[in-house]
């Protein structure tokens, strides 16, 4: 079976180390981006299967490189990592075209879940979310 390419964007360094290790086992990390502009530039030219976008990102949102992804590559799958344990954000991030919303202290278990889930076309969202 052939490993899921993934592309991954967050602004803070350590952040985005931390997901590309939790990912490393089960997909090809193809690619590692600080945010904005430059994440629709590499999407572009990678076009991963799969999309890890933090919402909290400077200059342009990750919801808004979302929607601007979902008409370049709609095939790519977008799954959010955030700290905003917000209904509303969520709402926003489905709107979007997120598949999965994973809350940044939660990546650790629900990370390649939601991957897994967003690659067959199904929602994950961290259960911590679905509580409040």
């Amino acid at each position: 079976m052939t490993r899921r390419s993934v592309l991954v964007v967050e602004d803070h360094p350590a952040t985005l180390e931390v997901i590309a290790r939790i990912l490393a086992t089960k997909f090809d990390v193809i690619g590692k981006v600080g945010g904005g502009a430059a994440a629709l530039d590499v999407a572009e030219d990678l076009k991963p299967d799969l999309v890890v976008l933090d919402i909290s990102l400077p200059m342009i949102s990750g919801i808004e490189i979302a929607r601007i992804l979902r008409k370049k590559n709609p095939s790519a799958k977008i799954v959010f990592v955030t700290v905003h344990n917000d209904p509303d954000f969520l709402s926003e991030a489905l709107d979007a075209g997120g598949l999965g919303y994973v809350l940044k202290p939660r990546m650790a278990s629900d990370l390649v879940r939601a991957l897994n889930e967003a690659s067959l076309g199904r929602r994950f969202i961290s259960s911590v979310l679905l509580e409040n």
